[in-house]
């Protein structure tokens, strides 16, 4: 029971920060889009995704190993702390100077070559020092709350006071800089409240043996981005700048909803990496639960926005950006999928596993790119979507395929039912709208609670975990507020 009210805790904590800055994100992202137009948001977006390629290297798979042997040893927090900055440090040169090298001979404008540099700082500031891995393994997540926050709000505001047509498109990487180091410094700052002996001092122990373990987690994070980001480089190179943009407006709020998704994905991994190796019944527990509540709470709303994607696009980016409302429609099941796929190669790392995830990686993702490149001509940006889904769809197959030894999901129960219900849901809104939206949305709505409740999605053992965990969370908050 205290796992439970653990996870809950700290995603409540992390709930409640990724709202937030999601919600400036979003703010941020609109307001960038209707400044700059397809072409500078084009331009801005394919600096930022070429960054991509270069920032896993610069943390080489190690926070994910860091973060699973501090759950597991939490007295040598200091010492894992600082070992793992000295390598996430080395490499983070490395990976800064090939970025600027790449920069230097790339075939594109002098603006975009100069945001690319400038977005290179930020591997340090996201990467390197960045602490979430740190937070995650001790299950403190409410200091990693706090940064999220501070970060958020001082992007928020520098991008509407300095970046005001799209001549300011350089300014906005180092914008993101400066909030980024903002958030480290917070970090910090509660790293020393936590341990008031910690010493910044970077260890370079034991450095080949760790990028020996770190190196299937580099490549399966590797190949999760050239995943995520090599779809809108194709783009870029065989359409153009505005096809970037639009590609790019349905993406950001595809990768908003994963965001947030991503935050309970980190949030359990700690827990499930400690009751793997001492209760293995939980460690299932935790697993199906979390496919069918993500099932039950996340395919409504996705269908809604496949449903309302056309309106979406029209309300959020303006008439510009119409073209995108396909992508979107297809794009925005891309999180449910990659929440599969991350919680099933995250199950395979715990077991030791990360070859395994790596290489499932590398089939899917090269099948996908493949299918992608040859996509776009004939179907246009709405072709990559699709395989992007049915990549991350695949790869949630092949790794299930290698975790059925110690995992059972049921996915009838958890996964086909409320997927079917969402989708008659779904249908109500797309007959009914026309009439009054209002009422649609209150159909479907009535609809959906009823076939939760009358086929009887949740069984008593699966409503009294969250009502007992519910439970122990408010007394705890009433305990902290009567000590306050």
């Amino acid at each position: 029971m205290k796992t439970g009210y653990t996870v809950i805790k700290n995603l409540f904590y992390m709930l409640f920060s990724n709202f937030v800055a999601r919600v400036g994100s979003l703010i941020t992202v609109v307001y960038l889009a209707n400044i700059l137009g397809p072409d500078g948001f084009g331009k801005l977006n394919f600096a930022a995704a070429f960054l991509g390629y270069f920032s896993v290297f610069a943390d080489f798979g190690v926070s994910l190993l860091s973060a699973r042997d501090l759950s597991q040893n939490r007295e040598k927090a200091v010492e894992i702390l600082n070992s793992t900055l000295g390598f996430k440090l080395v490499f983070s040169l490395a990976a800064f100077a090939a970025i600027a090298l790449s920069a230097v001979f790339m075939d594109r404008d002098l603006a975009t070559r100069k945001m690319i540099i400038l977005y290179g700082l930020t591997i340090f500031s996201s990467g390197t020092f960045f602490l979430a891995w740190f937070f995650q393994g001790l299950e403190r997540m409410k200091y990693l709350s706090y940064s999220f926050i501070l970060q958020s709000f001082i992007y928020v505001f520098a991008v509407f006071a300095f970046v005001k047509s799209e001549a300011d498109l350089i300014v906005i990487p180092a914008l993101l800089f400066i909030s980024q180091l903002a958030a480290v410094l917070a970090q910090f700052y509660q790293v020393k409240k936590l341990f008031p002996g910690f010493v910044l001092k970077p260890g370079f122990g034991n450095f080949r043996e760790k990028t020996a373990k770190a190196f299937p987690v580099t490549m399966g994070h590797f190949l999760l981005i050239v995943g995520q980001s090599t779809p809108l480089v194709i783009i870029a190179f065989v359409l153009d700048d505005a096809a970037v943009g639009f590609f790019a407006s349905a993406q950001k709020i595809s990768v908003l909803i994963w965001e947030v998704i991503y935050t309970y994905v980190s949030v359990t991994f700690p827990a499930l990496a400690k009751s793997f190796r001492e209760d293995p019944e939980k460690f299932n527990r935790i697993i199906n639960y979390s496919v069918k509540f993500a099932s039950v709470f996340l395919m409504p709303p996705l269908l809604l926005i496949a449903v309302l994607s056309y309106s979406i696009t029209e309300t959020v980016y303006g008439s510009r950006f119409i073209e995108s409302y396909w992508t979107l429609k297809i794009m925005v099941f891309l999180p449910m999928l990659m929440f599969l796929d991350a919680l099933l190669s995250n199950a395979l790392i715990i077991a030791h596993r990360q070859k395994t995830a790596s290489l499932i990686k590398l089939a899917t993702t090269v099948l996908m790119l493949v299918s992608v490149y040859f996509s776009i001509k004939p179907f246009g940006i709405a072709g990559a979507a699709f395989f992007m889904c049915l990549a991350a769809a695949l790869n949630a197959a092949l790794e299930y395929l290698y975790c059925r030894d110690f995992i059972k999901i049921n996915f009838t129960e958890s996964l086909l039912k409320p997927a079917l219900y969402s989708s008659m849901a779904g249908g109500i809104v797309f007959y009914v709208k026309s009439l009054s939206l209002p009422l649609a949305f209150v159909l479907a709505f009535v609809f959906y609670s009823l076939t939760i409740y009358f086929f009887k999605t949740f069984s008593r053992d699966e409503i009294e975990f969250v009502k007992s965990n519910l439970r122990m969370l408010k007394s705890r908050f009433v305990d902290l507020k009567m000590e306050s």
